[in-house]
């Protein structure tokens, strides 16, 4: 599905108030690469205002550099949430 020049940064376990900053730190190089990047929700168990925050963040950076952002998998709780903070479209691709 994807080449050999796709990224993927995963996000596992939590993703709220208390974990964010490490998705974030994490991210830094994922903003600025121009390669096309993957965010993988699929592991993660749950996320709160925090989190989604943060995912509409990376996404928003990722435009403003003009670079592709794919997501894959998300469990259907944590698409849920998306659905209900009316940011579905970020993870429907």
């Amino acid at each position: 599905m994807f080449d050999a020049a796709t990224r993927t940064l995963r996000a596992r376990g939590v993703l709220d108030i208390a974990t964010v900053d490490r998705l974030t730190e994490a991210a830094e190089s994922f903003c600025a690469d121009p390669a096309r990047w993957v965010l993988d929700l699929a592991a993660l168990a749950f996320i709160d205002a925090a989190g989604l925050g943060a995912v509409v963040q990376l996404c928003n950076r990722r435009r403003e550099a003009d670079a592709d952002l794919f997501h894959i998998e998300v469990n259907p709780w944590v698409a849920h949430v998306f659905q209900l903070g009316r940011l579905a479209p970020l993870i429907c691709h």
